[in-house]
């Protein structure tokens, strides 16, 4: 899939494509070379990641009231006992984005305040988090809403932060330009290696 903007042409888009397709090549071949992850099983004990760190799984069997939250270093899950999968997988998401959102939320208003956006009528309106399969974050600058992948949530700390930095430098700076960079030079000087270390997990 290609974005692009409105007023780019086909044809330019198309000649972009071109002078990219060694670089495209090499990243799908990059991408399949990747080892498929183990099918997640929600069974009691199973290992489940949160900011970094692994913890198990406790089930506990009842007809309404089906829900996933984290407590005293352990999952629990309120399931049917004939629960699919399917139903078992949807619980443990909702579970991710209400935990990412909450700690995002938090780490929202001191990064705020240390880049002044108040100041500059540039505080974020709305933060989500959601699957996403091909990004970490985004910012709609317009709009100034942020959304931040799910996956975060089973991340180490740090690695959110760096995207919650990267998305809200989008509200200074649209693109990804030197003044961009310069930016998160100066906010996040690390931001480099944070980013390694989340693309590389």
């Amino acid at each position: 899939m290609i974005s692009a903007p409105m007023r780019m042409s086909e044809a330019r888009i198309a000649e972009f494509v071109r002078s990219k397709a060694d670089w495209i090549t090499k990243q799908q071949a990059k991408l399949a070379s990747r080892p498929s992850p183990a099918p997640l099983v929600y069974e009691e004990g199973a290992p489940f990641a949160l900011w970094g760190a692994h913890y198990p799984l406790r089930l506990t069997h009842a007809s309404r009231g089906q829900k996933v939250h984290f407590a005293d270093g352990q999952w629990h899950m309120v399931v049917r006992q004939d629960a699919a999968e399917e139903k078992k997988a949807k619980l443990m998401e909702a579970a991710y984005r209400d935990i990412l959102v909450q700690e995002a939320s938090c780490r929202l208003q001191d990064w705020s305040q240390i880049m002044r956006l108040d100041e500059q009528g540039l505080s974020p309106k709305g933060l989500a988090a959601q699957k996403m399969t091909s990004r970490w974050g985004s910012c709609h600058v317009s709009r100034r809403t942020i959304k931040l992948n799910s996956e975060l949530a089973r991340k180490p700390v740090a690695m959110l932060e760096y995207v919650l930095v990267h998305e809200l430098v989008h509200l200074f700076e649209r693109g990804h330009n030197a003044r961009f960079y310069g930016l998160m030079d100066r906010y996040l000087p690390d931001w480099q290696d944070k980013r390694r270390a989340l693309n590389a997990s």
